[in-house]
């Protein structure tokens, strides 16, 4: 596991602020979300619920019973300013209406919400980016900060004086979590928005932006899909699988689809209904001999044959066997039909029925192979476990995940086996 930079966060670059519908979604439109880098700073102090404190003292005054609970966060507290009066901006965190000169749609001013009205009923969301500093320079594949307050109300604060000097435009207000957020403005954030602030690493930041910028529909949501190959073709053993840090019991080297799906939804951390398991085995291909003819190296004798399709999702399990019996010195044309989807075929021989041991032959996307008794290195055809699909669903449905781990490989038998996961669906909220 790899450790983050521990960039400085220097500067603050661009903000962005989005208007929430009133379950805590981005707003679509044009005109609902404004970014700009005019700004001289923002400020947020976390603000805790202090914990009950229990005292109780014995008649002799010593005490006798004493408990401290935990502290709890309960918001944020948030300061912005900034550098001139924008009416976009300001609409957006407080409410009220932008002034537009007749037959146009350039801000001209701003009136403030009616007194007495809750302006900005479902708040907004605010988005700040700074720059991550790395040995006294800029971060060079993640060179700014983003920080996400994903629930704000701000209202205009402070003294507002016309004199010799900058006219103050300072906003405060509290922040908390919304879940709702989801994707935010952009479509792009991932991660978590039910805490009242959230930061990571980031490769963009909108710099030398001063306008509104559309919102679009969140994309679709997309359920994350793992799948997990068993490799090696092993013939005993188990193998377990953790989610979480909760873990399965033993799976045998030949677990079947249904009993796959039912440890998983048995684990805590997935739980019933949130997860389904199919196999997706590439489909083999049927074949057939042609007539055995002279010209080849064979030592007389019986040999069996099978053919295996490879596809995106691997190699296929073994086609039906054929077999014949050959004199010295002759060679044997096989042929089968085309697989949907196979991008190649691997070329089986035995020479005892359903013990293929030698692959002869890795061809590309051809139906014919002419076997003329080459020796073939030792491998077997799949045993025809997976690989699975693992889709999550139910609760989990629509959200980005950890993958399925393997905990423990206990597999016997075959070429080094294992278990491989990989998310190759990555969910999307």
């Amino acid at each position: 596991m790899g450790v983050s930079e521990h960039a400085a966060s220097v500067q603050g670059v661009a903000i962005q602020v989005t208007k929430l519908n009133a379950n805590g979604s981005p707003m679509e439109g044009s005109n609902t979300s404004f970014v700009t880098n005019a700004f001289m700073k923002l400020s947020f102090t976390p603000e805790y619920t202090k914990g009950i404190e229990v005292e109780e003292k014995a008649a002799d005054g010593s005490v006798c019973v004493y408990y401290q609970a935990d502290d709890v966060l309960k918001r944020v507290t948030l300061t912005l300013d900034i550098c001139a009066p924008s009416p976009e901006l300001t609409e957006i965190l407080t409410g009220g209406e932008i002034l537009y000169p007749t037959g146009t749609t350039t801000p001209l001013g701003y009136a403030a919400p009616l007194a007495g009205t809750i302006a900005n009923p479902n708040g907004c969301a605010i988005e700040v980016w700074s720059r991550a500093i790395v040995n006294g320079r800029p971060s060079p594949d993640l060179p700014y900060w983003w920080w996400v307050f994903p629930y704000t109300k701000l209202y205009l604060s402070g003294e507002r004086t016309m004199e010799n000097g900058a006219l103050a435009n300072s906003f405060t207000g509290w922040g908390v979590g919304n879940v709702n957020y989801g994707a935010g403005a952009s479509g792009t954030w991932v991660y978590q928005t039910d805490g009242a602030f959230a930061y990571l690493q980031s490769a963009y930041a909108p710099l030398g932006l001063n306008e509104y910028v559309a919102v679009a529909a969140p994309p679709t949501p997309v359920n994350q899909v793992d799948t997990i190959t068993i490799t090696g073709n092993p013939t005993g053993g188990n193998f377990i699988l953790g989610y979480e840090g909760v873990t399965t019991g033993a799976l045998p080297y030949n677990v079947t689809a249904s009993a796959l799906q039912t440890a998983l939804v048995s684990l805590a951390s997935i739980g019933a209904g949130n997860a389904t398991v199919a196999t997706v085995a590439t489909t083999p291909p049927t074949i057939s001999l042609g007539t055995a003819t002279s010209g080849g190296a064979f030592v007389a004798g019986t040999y069996f044959w099978v053919v295996t399709a490879i596809g995106t999702n691997g190699e296929s399990v073994a086609s039906n066997e054929v077999t014949a019996t050959l004199t010295s010195n002759q060679e044997q044309p096989i042929s089968w039909s085309a697989t949907g989807g196979a991008t190649g075929y691997n070329v089986y021989r035995g020479t005892a029925t359903g013990a293929e041991n030698k692959l002869i032959a890795t061809l590309g996307a051809v139906m014919t192979y002419t076997d003329t008794g080459t020796a073939g290195t030792t491998q077997s055809p799949p045993t025809g476990v997976g690989p699975f699909n693992v889709t999550f669903t139910g609760a989990l449905a629509g959200t980005q995940l950890e993958p399925i781990q393997l905990a423990q490989n206990n597999l016997t038998g075959g070429t080094d086996p294992t278990v491989n996961i990989v998310v190759t669906t990555p969910g999307i909220v």
